[in-house]
């Protein structure tokens, strides 16, 4: 990999960690409301994208050994698909710092923000139960994405000559 990929790479990661902590509050307060089933729906959702990411993140990593097996020709590819699974590592760890920012802290954790619009004490009130239906929807997301992946592959080995 080159510098500026090295580098897209690190500011990537760390705008991730970073916009957890920053952008966490305005999404809830500003998309909840208005998405469809409003806070639960916004929950259930990125419960949703969530195996989906990290899933891209294993496929895109075994392209990247697959490609970078192949010699000096393939380096180009697997540092492309380097780029592609840290990508995806950023988006897990922004969706994951999103799902569980709507945990309600215990009451000797919280601090001033905590009822601020966007909170974590806020998404509680609005929607008690958000947290515990994006947590729900993580293994569905899961299972989903394990049954897509078996579709594909009966598909694949069913129109293959024997």
């Amino acid at each position: 990999m080159s510098w500026p990929q090295i580098t897209a790479c690190v500011l990537g990661v760390m705008g991730a960690a970073v916009g957890t902590f920053f952008w966490t509050a305005p999404l809830w307060a500003g998309l909840a409301p208005h998405w469809p089933a409003e806070g639960y729906g916004f929950s259930v959702t990125v419960g949703l994208l969530l195996p989906a990411a990290i899933a891209l993140m294993a496929m895109a990593a075994m392209r990247t050994k697959q490609s970078a097996a192949l010699g000096r020709a393939g380096w180009t590819r697997a540092s492309g698909w380097a780029l592609t699974t840290v990508t995806a590592y950023a988006a897990s760890t922004f969706l994951a710092g999103l799902q569980f920012g709507a945990i309600r802290p215990k009451r000797r954790n919280r601090d001033a923000d905590c009822y601020e619009s966007g909170g974590a004490c806020w998404i509680s009130e609005h929607y008690p139960l958000a947290w515990l239906l994006g947590i729900l929807a993580i293994p569905v997301g899961i299972l989903l994405i394990m049954w897509l992946s078996g579709r594909f592959d009966d598909r694949k080995q069913q129109t293959s000559p024997v």
